[in-house]
């Protein structure tokens, strides 16, 4: 495929040739022209090309294509416009097969374009396979207009250059036009890696130019991911107020609904590539803003800015991602879900303390050993550590709070590790621990409530980003199966019952389930937070998105995420936040599949 910008040096090639011959432009050209505008301007301007396009009448513009439209001969074709030189050098240096190419001149909305890019379409139409002309409606004469015709002008670019990017290679002649068009396309072609080509009439050949190391610079859409998430998976069309301007631009829609442009789609999709590889979604300053009590909010940077490497020490590697870039799914998933509640469903001190709980859930995956109640220390094996650690969590804020950053185990240090340690169902909701009033500044904690939410973004955040990828998963998965032949011969070296055959066993299991968690978590691309109103009650749909992979089952999608998850945990959620979400109603909780 070849796009071609299309400008107007056919007409003005043409008549210079006339002019030069009788000293005025032909008749074939005056009768173009709005006669009446014609006849106004003086002899001299009569003479001038620039003061006469302005007045070709639109109603003339098949009298224009006539005046253009004369025999060319293929030897001809070169030497009568910019875009037939620089096409017919682009043809000869890459050794190009005209037949198995399509064609395309795009033209700006005016008279004169429109003519000389349908005239360049019947001098290629039986050279190419196909030939079309695509007129950009808003790229006109007009200043007001151009910026929209130049936004126009690129998702044609973009989407064109996509759909043939599958089949055939792609070359842009970015060579007519008007200047910014010609920068516009080349920037195009460098962000598709696809061939951008330039002439000039004074050049003996045309230029190919370099490849630029052109990208997206994927820190303000990460900024902003959960609200474009919101806008182009859950419909929510009130998120569109909430993006920068540079980020606007890559929607196009009516105000109830958005849609990507092209361009938006290979930015967006690029950055979904890059969460594949790097597993971090959103800013770690998300939810920060719902805090406006600035001592409070202040206290939270500072602790999330010490927080970074608060999972050092990770005893169970094997697992799927616990650390900072679960924690920053959750935030991204967090921002989905309060940007669709009234901004009140939680008070500024229950936000401060679900942040904090978000970041230090799972930090009980580091602690090798329990202590109990009376101080007595036990060793954890890999499965006891998985099992246990929401109360590991519990404990290590307890004991080293001021590891943490907290001054000491007081009322705010003991309801962060509290939400820690029941942010898991394997420790119960209806704990004495639980029960009774709550409260941090003077202010009540629905802490059951924080519970519920916790554990709702906690079981939304499945997606193949937590396993570095399929390409990881498969790594991990050779490395896994290597290290269980390993120990199951350390085992069998071993009497059945003795310790050391129960460390190796274990070792053995807990590396066997981690294998299905992998799984299940590359069955899912991503998941979605979307809020519905029903009679002023709320209901919250966990939209999973399905990868299919080599030896997955057909169907089994949905099946298989929540029997990995465990559904009981959606369900336990849905029970705690309808007790305890106060004059906000959630009736229902459902995971769907996305279609």
């Amino acid at each position: 495929m070849i796009i071609n910008l299309t400008g107007t040096s056919l007409l003005s090639n043409k008549l210079q040739i006339d002019f030069r011959l009788s000293g005025s432009y032909p008749e074939g050209f005056i009768n173009c022209l709005d006669q009446e505008l014609y006849h106004k301007i003086s002899s001299d301007a009569r003479k001038d090309y620039s003061a006469l396009v302005p007045l070709l009448s639109p109603a003339k513009e098949e009298c224009l294509t006539n005046y253009l439209m004369i025999p060319q001969s293929t030897s001809d074709l070169p030497s009568i416009s910019a875009e037939t030189k620089t096409l017919s050098l682009i043809i000869s240096e890459n050794d190009l097969k005209p037949r198995e190419h399509d064609l395309f001149f795009l033209a700006s909305n005016t008279v004169e374009c429109r003519a000389c890019a349908n005239v360049l379409k019947t001098f290629y139409e039986t050279r190419f396979n196909i030939v079309q002309v695509i007129v950009i409606d808003t790229l006109i004469s007009d200043a007001s207009q151009f910026e929209q015709g130049l936004r126009d002008l690129v998702n044609k670019v973009v989407e064109l250059a996509s759909v043939s990017q599958n089949n055939t290679e792609v070359f842009i002649n970015a060579t007519a036009g008007y200047k910014p068009e010609s920068g516009y396309a080349a920037l195009c072609g460098l962000l598709l890696g696809t061939k951008v080509y330039y002439g000039h009439e004074q050049f003996n050949k045309i230029v190919e130019l370099p490849a630029l190391p052109v990208g997206v610079d994927f820190n303000l859409i990460h900024l902003h991911a959960s609200k474009i998430v919101l806008l182009i998976e859950a419909g929510i069309s009130s998120a569109y107020d909430d993006l920068p301007r540079a980020l606007k631009d890559l929607f196009k829609g009516d105000g109830a609904k958005y849609y990507l442009t092209e361009v938006g789609s290979i930015f967006w999709s690029q950055y979904l590539s890059s969460l594949s590889e790097y597993g971090i979604t959103g800013s770690k300053w998300l939810l920060t803003d719902r805090i406006k009590n600035e001592s409070l909010r202040e206290k939270i940077v500072k602790y999330i800015k010490a927080w970074d490497h608060i999972w050092v020490g990770m005893q169970v590697p094997q697992m799927v991602d616990h650390t900072q870039s679960h924690c920053q799914n959750l935030l991204n998933l967090g921002d989905q879900l309060f940007s669709q509640l009234p901004d009140d469903f939680l008070s500024e001190e229950e936000t401060y303390l679900l942040l904090a709980a978000i970041w230090l859930h799972d930090i009980g995956h580091s602690e090798p050993v329990l202590i109990d109640e009376s101080g007595t220390t036990k060793w954890l094996s890999l499965s006891d550590i998985r099992k246990m650690h929401p109360q590991l969590a519990y404990q290590r804020i307890k004991y080293n709070y001021d590891y943490f950053g907290f001054e000491e185990f007081d009322n705010e240090a003991e309801l962060i590790a509290l939400l820690c340690k029941y942010h898991n169902t394997k420790t119960d909701i209806e704990d004495k621990e639980l029960t009774g009033g709550f409260s941090f500044m003077e202010k009540p904690i629905r802490l059951k409530l924080l519970v519920g939410l916790l554990r709702l973004l906690d079981v939304s955040d499945n997606g193949i980003q937590r396993i570095g990828g399929e390409d990881y998963r498969r790594f991990r998965e050779k490395v896994t199966e290597s290290e269980i032949r390993k120990f199951s011969i350390l085992r069998d070296k071993n009497l059945e019952g003795s310790f050391a055959f129960k460390i190796f066993d274990d070792e053995i299991e807990f590396r066997e389930k981690q294998k299905q968690h992998f799984l299940g978590h590359a069955a899912v691309e991503r998941t979605t937070l979307k809020v519905k109103t029903n009679n002023g009650k709320y209901q919250i749909e966990l939209i999973f998105y399905p990868v299919r992979f080599e030896g997955y089952l057909e169907g089994t999608a949905l099946t298989k995420i929540k029997n990995i998850i465990g559904l009981d945990k959606l369900n336990n959620a849905e029970d705690i936040l309808k007790v305890e979400s106060g004059k906000y109603i959630i009736e229902n909780i459902r995971a769907v599949e996305a279609s």
